[in-house]
């Protein structure tokens, strides 16, 4: 069952629970500058014999911020993660690894990862000798095996 969103008040339970439907302005409610204009409204129409109570303004300014910061320290997580799980991926360049098939066959693949992709859902896969491999699919790294060798050259004088 829905209810609508009448007051601040109702706005914050909204937020916090996150159990009423605020239909297709749902968007625009999630915003500081909706939440102002909510008050404003509520403030202006209030009735003169019976006023907000400071401290219910107090306690919804306050909780209002709090929804705020919550906000934005999950923002802030999730541009974490995916520099984390970009790191991740990068560190693999050069390294040689066992990954899973994706075909579902259980075989294991060996090679050397040589770039890193993002996917079009903002996951990070490496690029295994052509392949793009999801890295919950690699099992195992190692340093690559050197292919290189080195010739000496002795000249008599």
């Amino acid at each position: 069952m829905s209810s609508t969103v009448t007051d601040v008040s109702d706005y914050l339970s909204t937020l916090n629970t996150g159990t009423t439907d605020l239909g297709s302005d749902s968007e625009a409610l999630t915003s500081i500058d909706a939440f102002y204009d909510l008050l404003v409204a509520e403030i202006t129409n209030q009735d003169p014999t019976e006023p907000m109570d400071n401290s219910d303004l107090v306690l919804q300014l306050a909780q209002m911020s709090s929804i705020e910061a919550t906000n934005t320290l999950n923002e802030n997580m999730e541009t974490f993660i995916e520099q984390s799980s970009l790191t991740s991926a990068t560190e693999l360049i050069g390294k040689e690894v066992t990954y899973l098939d994706a075909d579902d066959t259980g075989d294991e693949i060996t090679g050397t990862v040589t770039g890193v992709t993002r996917t079009d859902d903002d996951t990070f896969e490496v690029i295994i000798d052509g392949v793009s491999v999801p890295m919950d699919y690699i099992t195992d790294v190692t340093e690559a095996e050197s292919d290189t060798t080195t010739t000496t050259e002795t000249t008599e004088a």
